[in-house]
């Protein structure tokens, strides 16, 4: 994606859920959220380049309009409890809860 900046008369809206519901009710709306929100209000997710949004297409790097979460610490000034965090979300656990939020699961 190119890095031109918003015209000036797009809609700026705070959450996700706004961004969809607003690209619901326009005809001609264009917005991101995320998938579990991508289907609901009317709103639907589109293909980028013959991509189409996917759990697999984003995993394998190929859909062209994704953000990638990376959690970062100091392994060696690390506090138990980030280690414990860390290794939940990485968990089947972790993972599962990142699928059922609309997000996309590590693989």
């Amino acid at each position: 994606m190119d890095k031109l900046a918003y015209a000036d008369n797009a809609t700026k809206h705070k959450t996700y859920a706004e961004i969809v519901e607003a690209v619901g009710k326009d005809a001609n709306g264009v917005g991101y959220a995320s998938f579990q929100l991508a289907n609901k209000s009317g709103a639907k997710p589109v293909s980028i380049g013959g991509v189409a949004p996917a759990p697999a297409s984003v995993n394998d790097g190929k859909y062209p309009y994704m953000r990638v979460l990376h959690l970062y610490t100091n392994k060696g000034a690390e506090p138990p409890a980030a280690a414990e965090f860390v290794q939940y979300v990485m968990s089947a656990k972790g993972q599962a809860i990142l699928d059922e939020t609309g997000f996309v699961p590590h693989k």
